[in-house]
């Protein structure tokens, strides 16, 4: 797992589930799952845009970057 501590009570970390990336989001123990990412890289690309926060198309990391893949919040 590759953990991120943003200092404000929100972490997210990669995680590798048999091949699936995913990201997990604790924002102040509101707990998110972010899955559909096709590599490690792009997880922690998705980390770095910082809008962990905002669910669905209106994400700065769809609308910037278009990813050809679906992510899939719950």
């Amino acid at each position: 797992m590759y953990n991120y501590d943003f200092g404000d009570g929100v972490s997210a970390e990669v995680a590798d589930r048999e091949g699936q990336f995913l990201v997990l989001i604790d924002d102040k123990g509101d707990k998110t799952e972010v899955s559909g990412f096709p590599s490690k890289q792009e997880a922690e690309n998705f980390i770095h845009f910082g809008d962990l926060d905002t669910f669905g198309s209106d994400n700065d990391f769809i609308m910037i970057t278009k990813p050809k893949y679906e992510l899939k919040w719950s």
